[in-house]
């Protein structure tokens, strides 16, 4: 049987919405948890995305995208302050415990320091990230109460981004610059 073209156009149509209305999380991989030690650190791009070199024995390069917070995006207000923190507390020996891919490819990763401090608690102490409430379901009730307590703290020191009047979550700039507008 064949089809008219109002039939062909109608099918295209509600083929290509079915494609782009799906959840982007969808793609996201989750994977057994596994752990590695970053031998060199670098690429630092933002203050929640980084790369680690482990060694080809081990994971090899990837890059990570930390576990529990949110930075400011590239040319959003403090997003170099964010990074420039970053890159000097995600030094070589820094832990990288992995659990999904994200969709990007990125590895996410609760990133530890040689001693065992979690790097998010310093960027969320320095009021540098949000905690990013919509994974909290990934992390420990431990954690969440503890990266709430620590971003609630800043906002009340008006540390860091908290030191703006109404700083923009990068989730609402991504959404802004999706519609080919600038962020604050």
């Amino acid at each position: 049987m064949a089809l008219g073209l109002r039939s062909v156009a109608a099918l295209v149509f509600c083929t290509c919405l079915a494609l782009t209305s799906q959840d982007v999380s969808a793609a996201e991989q989750p994977h057994e948890p596994w752990s590695v030690v970053c031998l060199e650190t670098r690429g630092f791009h933002d203050g929640d995305t980084m790369t680690c070199v482990s060694g080809p024995e081990a994971k090899g390069t990837f890059v990570v995208r930390f576990a529990g917070i949110d930075a400011p995006e590239t040319g959003q207000a403090n997003w170099r302050v964010a990074r420039d923190k970053l890159r000097e507390i995600a030094v070589p020996g820094t832990l990288a415990e992995c659990y999904k891919q994200d969709q990007y490819g990125r590895q996410v990763c609760r990133m530890k320091s040689a001693n065992g401090n979690d790097l998010a608690d310093a960027m969320l102490a320095d009021g540098l990230v949000w905690h990013a409430v919509r994974f909290a379901d990934e992390q420990t009730s431990e954690e969440r109460e503890r990266y709430a307590e620590l971003e609630q703290r800043a906002r009340a020191a008006k540390t860091g981004l908290w030191a703006q009047p109404e700083p923009m979550p990068p989730g609402e700039c991504r959404q802004v610059r999706k519609k080919h507008q600038k962020c604050r």
